[in-house]
């Protein structure tokens, strides 16, 4: 599988779990797209605080500095350019769908898996940093 196809599939699964939850207002794919852009800024996020630690370096991020306002450009823009018209990723949608079960299951897991990790080491970084930092 490639990283775009992985890419698509982590999206496909956000969808579909969207899907499962009812809402007039906000359509499945601009639920996804916010799920991937915080997922994406997490990731951004976790690897700051890293290497933040890791080079003894005191975390300084503020929107009007490149630290800040270039990683939400890059998601934004990365965001629009994948998911901004649905022929992109639609195509995926039809073979992903074409799995077997047992495959979609244990992919569903390693996404969940993935997105479960960044999201918790979000939080272990930041306390790693806080530690590091007293």
């Amino acid at each position: 599988m490639t990283f775009k196809e992985t890419y698509y599939y982590t999206f496909y699964k956000f969808y579909k779990l969207w899907e499962k939850v009812d809402n007039i207002l906000l359509s499945n794919s601009f639920r996804a797209e916010v799920s991937m852009m915080a997922v994406k800024i997490w990731l951004f996020i976790v690897i700051y605080a890293y290497g933040c630690a890791l080079f003894r370096i005191k975390p300084d991020i503020s929107i009007r500095k490149p630290m800040g306002y270039i990683p939400i450009i890059l998601v934004l823009l990365s965001t629009h350019y994948f998911f901004s018209k649905k022929a992109k990723w639609e195509s995926y949608f039809k073979e992903f769908e074409k799995w077997p079960k047992n495959r979609n299951r244990i992919g569903g897991v390693l996404v969940w898996s993935v997105v479960v990790f960044i999201f918790v080491n979000v939080f272990v970084s930041v306390i790693v940093l806080r530690y590091l930092n007293n």
